[in-house]
């Protein structure tokens, strides 16, 4: 597998065994690996090879591949174009009649939309997508259509209806054992938990979200908790500390090539620093913070 791996990126696949077969499964495989190693970019131009090689447009494999082409998108901020992709995704499983590979894809629909500030449309989208979900009886969708719905009704100012959203994500990745849903859904969870001022329980659920994305290696998440972390600490007035985390969240979204998080993150950073009495470095970092807008 590796080799045909390089063969590929080394623009050999038309030679050899490569000959005439369908490539895109290997390109939707690499894209795939490449985003859950937290490298979207990389990610991204790997789908849009194997989208380059798609003859049939309307098959699994290309659903699979604009589906997971705007999931990383997402992730780096190019909202209409995921949401441009998404939408060709939803078409291809409408007519396929494929529920499970529908719901997956309104699931990041409603997070292209939130994320590009419509929470209403989201959460529609999202509703549809657990409704779904729910039909096929999908534990690991079911939780991930729950995070996302959470997140939009955070937005929509909804609190206790996201923080409902995100115990229930919980409890069904809890059941099936499935350690990326439980860490995102622990993070997600702190996030909203320190909004509505529970700040002790969110610090308790960043432990959780920190000890399980380090084991599995999901960096976007341990950056997320750091994020989150930081803010609280922020609040409670360790400083020190504040900035420690902000700025190692702000290191791990920018090696992820999610520069507006690590904007963000750097600004966290700068703030708890110049509280701290180091306003110098707090105007660096705000001055990186500025660079990467």
């Amino acid at each position: 597998f590796d080799q045909v791996l390089t063969a590929i990126s080394r623009g050999q696949a038309s030679t050899g065994a490569l000959v005439g077969r369908d490539l895109r499964p290997l390109w939707l495989e690499r894209g795939w690996t490449l985003s859950v190693m937290g490298r979207y970019d990389e990610g991204v131009d790997a789908l849009e090879a194997g989208l380059i090689l798609d003859e049939r447009k309307d098959d699994e494999v290309a659903g699979q591949l604009l589906l997971q082409t705007a999931r990383a998108e997402t992730l780096l901020g190019v909202h209409d174009e995921a949401l441009g992709h998404a939408l060709a995704a939803e078409r291809i499983f409408t007519d396929r009649d494929d529920p499970r590979g529908l719901a997956s894809t309104l699931r990041i629909i409603g997070d292209a939309h939130c994320e590009a500030g419509r929470p209403d449309e989201a959460a529609q989208a999202l509703r549809r997508g657990l409704a779904l979900a729910e039909r096929v009886g999908s534990a690991e969708e079911i939780g991930a259509c729950l995070i996302n719905l959470g997140l939009a009704e955070m937005e929509r100012g909804e609190l206790a209806e996201a923080v409902a959203c995100d115990r229930r994500a919980i409890e069904e990745f809890e059941r099936i054992g499935h350690g990326t849903g439980r860490a995102i859904s622990y993070a997600n969870l702190a996030e909203k938990l320190a909004l509505r001022g529970d700040n002790e329980e969110a610090l308790e659920q960043c432990a959780k979200a920190l000890e399980l994305s380090r084991a599995i290696g999901n960096s976007v998440t341990v950056a997320d908790a750091l994020r989150t972390a930081s803010r609280i600490r922020l609040e409670q007035g360790e400083f020190a500390d504040a900035a420690a985390q902000a700025e190692e969240a702000a290191k791990l979204f920018g090696e992820m090539g999610i520069t507006r998080w690590e904007a963000e993150s750097l600004e966290l950073a700068a703030d708890a620093l110049e509280q701290n009495g180091e306003g110098e470095r707090a105007d660096t970092l705000r001055a990186e913070a500025r660079s990467l807008a």
